[in-house]
Order: C-alpha cells, then sequence, then structure tokens
C-alpha cells in the first residue's frame, strides 16, 4: 500500500530543457558576483564546489557544508560577506529565469489529486539548491510549497541523487518504508535507482534524460497525461 508519492522537479513538475537552464542560471550569477571573482573562475569553481557536493560521502555534513567547505577554501573568499549576496540573488535576480518555464495545468492537477487522495507528498529534486531557489521554482511550476510535506534542499540532506543515501534519507524522514513509496521522475540515472533500495517509480517521458544510455527498469512510464490518469486510479491513503 502506497503512502508517499516522491515527485522529481526539473523535466518532471516543471517542463524544462535543462543544460538551457543551468547555461541561463550560472550567467545571471556569475555576472552578480563579478566584483568579488572573475566570472570564469567563479564559474569553475561553483562547478568544483557542486561536483564536491554528488561525491562527498561524508554523512555527517549536509550538502550546503560540503559547498561552502569547498567553494571558501578553493576562492579564498568570505563566506559571511558572500552568502548575503548568494541569498538576495535568489530572491531577486534568480527569479527573472522563471519567464524561460511553463506551468502545465495537468501538472497541478497530478499533484492536487495526489495531496487530496491522502498521500504524503515529497519534492525529491537533486537538493543541490538552497530551500528558497527549490520553493521558487516549485511556484514556477504553479504549485505552492506548502503542499509538500517534506522538501529536499541543500540545506536539509546530506546526499544528491543517485546516490541511494539521498532516498535513504527521505524515507527516515517522512518515517515511510521504501516499499511504500512512489518515485516520479524523468531522469533514468537519478530517479530509477530509487527502485534499488524498494521504492516503485514511474518515469515522466517529457523530458526524459538518459544521458548513459541506460537500461529503463521501472514499474511504471508514460507522459504527464498518463501520470494524470494513473494517479487519478489510486486508492485514497488511509
Amino acid at each position: 500500500m502506497l503512502k508517499a508519492i516522491l515527485f522529481d522537479l526539473d523535466g518532471t513538475l516543471l517542463p524544462m530543457h535543462i543544460d538551457e537552464f543551468l547555461k541561463n542560471y550560472l550567467q545571471l550569477l556569475s555576472q552578480k558576483m563579478k566584483s568579488y571573482i572573475e566570472p570564469k573562475d567563479f564559474v569553475n569553481q561553483l562547478m568544483a564546489a557542486t561536483a564536491a557536493m554528488i561525491t562527498d560521502q561524508d554523512y555527517q555534513k549536509c550538502n550546503a557544508e560540503v559547498f561552502a567547505e569547498a567553494f571558501f577554501t578553493a576562492t579564498g573568499l568570505d563566506e559571511e560577506e558572500l552568502m548575503p549576496v548568494f541569498e538576495d540573488f535568489y530572491l531577486n535576480e534568480y527569479c527573472s529565469l522563471g519567464r524561460n518555464c511553463r506551468s502545465l495545468p495537468v501538472v497541478q492537477e497530478i499533484v492536487y489529486t495526489v495531496k487530496q487522495k491522502g498521500y504524503k507528498l515529497v519534492l525529491a529534486t537533486n537538493p543541490l539548491f538552497p530551500l528558497i531557489a527549490i520553493e521558487e521554482r516549485i511556484r514556477w511550476a504553479g504549485i505552492q510549497p506548502e503542499v509538500f510535506t517534506f522538501i529536499t534542499s541543500y540545506e536539509n540532506m546530506h546526499a544528491t541523487k543517485p546516490n541511494l543515501q539521498y532516498y535513504k534519507e527521505i524515507v527516515e524522514r517522512i518515517n515511510t518504508a521504501p516499499e511504500q513509496c512512489l518515485m516520479i521522475g524523468n531522469d533514468v540515472e537519478e530517479d530509477l535507482i530509487a527502485k534499488t533500495i524498494g521504492m516503485q517509480t514511474f518515469l515522466v517521458e517529457d523530458y526524459l534524460l538518459n544521458r548513459k544510455n541506460l537500461p529503463v527498469l521501472t514499474d511504471y512510464r508514460g507522459n504527464l497525461e498518463s501520470l494524470l490518469e494513473f494517479v487519478k486510479g489510486l486508492k485514497e491513503c488511509k
């Protein structure tokens, strides 16, 4: 019996071409930081610090701590001075990136159908961004962040996709067995790996990603319209 539904965000609930989004994001953020560090150097160090979060296996540190340690050690910049600049970026310039995204009524109906049926909703996006940025992207999808029981972010998680520890931490946080969870996402490597710990999976094919050409092993698959029909058919969660 399912009790929790986990949704990926980018390319699943929020239609986007992730490479184009990241290009625009890095360009905008590097300009914000240009009075502190040359844009090309900033992007290189930001990506290196992001890679550190992905490869880190010291699960005593949250991803935000891993990022800060890697980024500020490498750049020599002052963390107390720069973190408010990052936050100001996410409150202001970052929001303009939403102009390139569109919300889909089918996505909103999917999420609110699941909510009305009583399931725990988890926004299981790769936790490489602060919560403020993730909540902004949720709004771009036409959904209020408050509908989710738990949202993964770099402040509250200690691993990233496709590390199995990421999914294990989620089930611990929501106090639900893996077998009672369904992971819905568009990335074959990052989302379908949840099946390894016992979750069911649904591959959303509208913006399907399979960069490594991996075999597709999933319980369900289809476009957003078929996902809507699937969630409509779910039993009420008691």
